[in-house]
């Protein structure tokens, strides 16, 4: 048995095995099965007491092989973690290595064309450009990246940040943040718009603190009268009867209305 292991399981079935030996001999079977499991030492037994030890021994060597063969899932996940953190880690330092080194190269570009531009001599790529109907200016760079979360995979521009902590505080962006740093490392997961993945995470996160039971609007008019058939049998019969009323009075030549109920 491996040496790191520190327990052993003993089944509650095992007890119909027991009920077939003595308190004496049960006392035995368990100071040998602790010997097996600490030292791999198998006692010699006789009569019942063999095929018990030995139903004991292959559960303790089934159960062991279980055991190390989980430890040995969790190592390897464990390495692929490691690695995985790493290279994030590495492509963070890259990301934030060229956002540095963005101005530094558009600032050595713009000194070299103003240069050749005082001299009076261009450059073919200048007279290049110029046919092509190109501006001679450098584009603008674009705004450096972020590495944020724990984990240093979200990567967002500085003035999408702001806009974040301006639109719904600094806390509540920075836990998004970090809530989506965790889970892309978790699940190996990006995003190609990462202002809007943490907008809707914000969201999301509101709509499920909402209160449980809430209840729904009422379209209905609460002041609308209600009415039951009885109801309108009775308004029915009582016109009827007035107008046959009327009817007789006046005749029935006469066009008379049926008066407002």
């Amino acid at each position: 048995m491996t040496e790191e292991k520190k327990s052993f399981i003993v089944y509650t079935d095992w007890k119909e095995y027991f009920d077939d030996v003595s308190d004496a001999e049960l006392g035995r079977l368990f100071k040998a099965l602790f010997s097996y499991a600490l030292e791999g030492v198998e006692p010699e037994f006789t009569g019942a007491m063999r095929p018990i030890f030995r139903m004991m021994r292959n559960c303790l060597i089934r159960d062991g092989a279980k055991w190390e063969e989980k430890c040995r899932r969790n190592s390897e996940n464990g390495r692929k973690g490691a690695l995985a953190k790493a290279e994030n880690m590495r492509r963070a330092l890259a990301n934030s290595a060229n956002a540095k080194n963005a101005p530094a190269n558009l600032a050595d570009s713009e000194s070299v064309n103003d240069s050749v531009n005082d001299s009076g001599s261009e450059s073919e790529s200048v007279k290049d450009r110029e046919k092509g109907g190109f501006a001679a200016s450098a584009s603008p760079s674009p705004s450096p990246s972020l590495a944020l979360g724990e984990y240093c995979n979200v990567f967002i521009s500085q003035e999408d940040y702001n806009s974040l902590t301006e639109e719904f505080g600094k806390t509540r962006a920075d836990n998004a943040i970090e809530e989506i740093s965790e889970y892309c490392d978790s699940v190996g997961k990006t995003y190609k718009n990462w202002k809007a993945a943490i907008r809707r995470w914000i969201k999301r996160d509101d709509r499920a603190s909402e209160p449980a039971g809430k209840p729904r609007p009422n379209y209905h008019r609460s002041d609308a009268p209600s009415y039951d058939l009885d109801d309108f049998m009775k308004l029915a019969l009582t016109s009827t009867d007035i107008w046959e009323a009327q009817q007789g009075r006046y005749g029935e030549e006469d066009d008379l209305s049926l008066p407002k109920i």
